[in-house]
């Protein structure tokens, strides 16, 4: 597993971190502080099991049925992604401690799936953490300042990272990938 697949699969699931930062600076909440640890700092924990967790069960598995498994877990991660998408869940202003916390498990969850698919496929676990954390905060940083530069976005942009997501999924199932 290179660090490539690895940047690329951890930025397309902390990509939900960008638009959740984004949201809340459309509604001019700036997340900085406490607040934004709170928000990011679940992500390489959580990513950490995931990871250790596929690894025990991929000594079970044969190599082939974890490509599979992998794939077909990034390919549900896409969709619920989409479902989200088009529920349209919006963070609720403003951001409290708590809030905050809950927002960061979740985006840690919407991770851990990407990172749990990557350990079935022999991906590092300290490597594999660290990147998505820190892809994790960058994006959501980086969104909480674009929103609050900019008040509108298209709403097509916000379902690309899921449908990128369900094709990642889609090739590692076939046996092009």
């Amino acid at each position: 597993m290179s660090v490539w697949e690895i940047c690329l699969i951890g930025a397309l699931s902390a990509v939900d971190g960008l638009f959740a930062g984004f949201a809340f600076g459309l509604r001019e909440v700036k997340v900085r502080g406490i607040k934004l640890f709170l928000s990011t700092f679940w992500t390489a924990p959580m990513a950490c099991l995931a990871v250790v967790a596929a690894r025990v069960m991929g000594q079970f598995i044969p190599p082939l049925a974890a490509r599979s498994l992998g794939g077909g877990l990034l390919m549900a991660a896409g969709v619920l992604s989409l479902l989200e998408s088009l529920r349209g869940k919006k963070p609720q202003e403003p951001l409290t401690k708590v809030g905050a916390l809950m927002l960061g498990l979740g985006l840690a969850l919407d991770g851990s799936v990407a990172a749990f698919s990557l350990g079935l496929q022999g991906a590092a676990v300290l490597e594999t953490a660290l990147i998505f954390a820190l892809l994790q905060f960058g994006f959501f940083i980086t969104g909480n300042f674009l929103g609050c530069l900019r008040k509108q976005t298209g709403k097509a942009v916000e379902y690309a990272p899921s449908v990128v997501l369900m094709l990642l999924g889609l090739w590692k199932l076939l046996p092009i990938g």
